[in-house]
C-alpha cells in the first residue's frame, strides 16, 4: 500500500459506496489502519491509499474504527482547530466542523452502526469523509494555499 499524496488526482474523485464489507473489504481495513499507524496519521481514507471506495479508519487512543459508507446524520456545535494530512503534508489549515456528529456506517463485520462522536474524533471521521468526497484540507483555505501545497509536494504524476 502507498500513500497518494496531493495533486494527484484520485484525491479529487468521489468514492463509490461499498455494497458489502466481505473479505476483501475487511483485509484492506486492516491494511489501511496498519499503514496509517506506520505513517503516525490519525485517520485514513481509501482514496489515500488509491482506492475509491468509501472506506475510513481512525484511531484516537483506545476508540478505533472501521467503516464502510460513513454518513453524518446530524451535526451540532463548532470547534475550529488546525489540520494537517498525510496527503498533504507540511501544510496545515484552520478549520470550522462540528463539534459533535451522529454517524452511520457499516462496520468491519458487515453490520449498520450509529455512533454519536465528539471533539477530536468527530473531526477526524468529518476529515476522512471529506476525502470520501474529494474534498480536501486546501479547499478550506485561501487559493494561495493549494498553490503552496502543490509546491511543497510536486507536480501530478
Amino acid at each position: 500500500m502507498h500513500l497518494v499524496t496531493y495533486p494527484n488526482p484520485v484525491l479529487r474523485a468521489r468514492a463509490v459506496p461499498v455494497r458489502n464489507v466481505g473479505k476483501n473489504e475487511r483485509r484492506m481495513l486492516r491494511q489501511m489502519l496498519k499503514h496509517m499507524r506506520g505513517w503516525k496519521g490519525v485517520g485514513l481514507a481509501a482514496p489515500q491509499a488509491g482506492r475509491l471506495e468509501q472506506l475510513i479508519v481512525a484511531e484516537l487512543g483506545d476508540r478505533t474504527v472501521l467503516w464502510a459508507n460513513p454518513t453524518i446524520l446530524e451535526q451540532s456545535g463548532t470547534q475550529q482547530m488546525e489540520e494537517g494530512c498525510l496527503s498533504i503534508p507540511g501544510t496545515f489549515v484552520e478549520i470550522n466542523r462540528a463539534a459533535c456528529v451522529w454517524v452511520r456506517a457499516i462496520d468491519e463485520d458487515n453490520k449498520e452502526v450509529e455512533r454519536r462522536l465528539e471533539g477530536l474524533l468527530a473531526r477526524v471521521v468529518q476529515h476522512e469523509i471529506d476525502h470520501s468526497r474529494g474534498r480536501l484540507i486546501v479547499d478550506y483555505g485561501q487559493p494561495v494555499m493549494r498553490q503552496d501545497a502543490v509546491s511543497k509536494c510536486g507536480k501530478v504524476p
